[in-house]
This record gives structure tokens, sequence and C-alpha cells, in this order.
């Protein structure tokens, strides 16, 4: 009573808090019933000294979970709400950034927003078949257009792949595995045998091969 200005919209943050004014700190209201939270503010008021017998009542204006999953390659995964228009860039920026071994594209996962309907009335429903968009990170990244900077929704995933990795072994200086994501999809057989020190003296460079999977075989393509 006579504290109108108590009364307001509250918005419940991401971490489960709620802020009122004259409040000495957040309040918690995640996994609280409306009258749990009631019966809180209620006694902070009293306790904290704002109102002598506060008379609290609390109902919930909307519920908003539109989640945005960011996963893969990228600094901080991080699950966020698409409280506001929230682009591509502006999620990756929010969970750290590209990670060192990423690869060249990113995801974009999303649910269909409709459920088509069956041919025949009598079957059961048919699940919708969600959406993917591949990116090229490089055109995201570096060109600036929007076009690559598409909008998110909520339920969207946003997955970032590791770069593959190209084995050098045999009569190098250092044998190994190298990671694409050191020059992108440029790489070249020069350029990797570089990385890997180059070749040794005794090498027999003529002899060199490259075995590469066959994607439609499944086995070994020698090159």
């Amino acid at each position: 009573f006579d504290v109108p200005e108590l009364s307001r919209d509250v918005r419940v943050n991401e971490t489960g808090y709620i802020s009122l004014p004259l409040m000495p700190a957040k309040v918690r209201a995640e996994s609280l019933t409306t009258f749990q939270l009631q019966d809180k503010l209620a006694e902070l008021l009293q306790t904290n000294g704002l109102v002598s017998s506060p008379q609290v009542s609390v109902s919930i204006k909307e519920h908003n979970s539109q989640p945005i999953t960011v996963i893969g390659s990228v600094k901080s995964p991080m699950v966020l709400q698409a409280i506001r228009q929230t682009t591509l860039l502006q999620a990756l920026s929010q969970a750290g950034g590209i990670a060192d071994d990423a690869g060249n594209t990113v995801i974009v996962t999303r649910l269909a927003s409709k459920t088509p309907a069956p041919v025949d009335p009598n079957a059961p429903p048919m699940a919708a078949e969600p959406q993917s968009y591949t990116i090229n990170l490089a055109d995201l990244l570096e060109t600036g257009d929007s076009r690559f900077n598409i909008p998110l929704l909520g339920g969207d995933v946003v997955s970032v792949p590791r770069a593959g990795i190209i084995y050098v072994v045999g009569a190098v200086n250092r044998p190994g595995g190298f990671m694409m994501q050191n020059d992108r999809d440029h790489m070249t057989t020069l350029k990797m045998l570089s990385l890997a020190g180059g070749a040794i003296g005794s090498a027999k460079i003529k002899s060199a091969v490259i075995l590469r999977k066959n994607v439609e075989t499944g086995k070994r393509d020698e090159v």
C-alpha cells in the first residue's frame, strides 16, 4: 500500500533472477511458484525495512523460452535466449567467437515451423523435416555481406564443425597431424609438407602419394 513505484513488470533473466527497485540484491525467481515468490518478496520488503506490512501479488505475464544453441568449435558453447532479433554473428560473438580448431563452415539447423499434412487423412501426422543452412565462415567473417549473417530464431542450433586433419607420415622432418584451419580450404601439398618440416635427404619424392577416402565407395584412393 502507498508504494506504487514497486509495482511493475519484470523479466526473469537467463540466470533465474529478477531485479526490483530498492531491493539491495537481485531476487532468485527460478523454480518458485507465483505464491512462493509472493511470500519471498513480502519477506524481503519487510526485513529490509522498505514496507511495514507488504501485500504482494505476482502473476506471470508471458512465457518466453526461445533458446538458440551454439555448439562445436567455439570458445564458449552456450544456450542463449532469442529475446530480441539475433543474427548469426551476434550468436557466435556471445559464444566467444570461433575456436582455433574450427573448420571452414558453420551449420544452422532449424526446426520446421509447420507439419506437412498427410496424403491419407486417416494416417498419423508426419513430423516436419528440419531445415539446414551451411554457410562458409570466410564469407561470413570476411566479406561483410548481410546475406550470410542470417537472423536466427528460437530453437535454432548453430554448429561449427572442427577442421579436418591431414596426416603427413614417412620421410619428413616432423611427421604428424595438421589441421586444415591453418589455411582454411586452400591447403596444398607443398604447404602441408612445409608444416611437416620438409622431406629428409633420403626421401623418394617421386614416390610420394596422397591417400584420400572416397565418399562414394568408402575406400581409400591413391593419388
